[in-house]
């Protein structure tokens, strides 16, 4: 995976897990945690598909 692709999907996830999860459809727990698989998910439905594997 490209640098390039790993710092636009670590901005992507703190904007999303920090500031609005609600934007993209997750809630997170009380403790701030939410499932990674609904995260995934979540990303893919707003066009940001986002794997647990560094294939690409």
């Amino acid at each position: 995976m490209s640098d390039s692709r790993l710092v636009k999907i670590s901005k992507y996830l703190s904007k999303y897990l920090r500031h609005t999860p609600d934007a993209i459809g997750i809630k997170l727990a009380p403790s701030g945690w939410v499932v990674v698989d609904e995260l995934l998910t979540a990303c893919a439905k707003n066009k940001f598909p986002i794997t647990r594997h560094n294939n690409s």
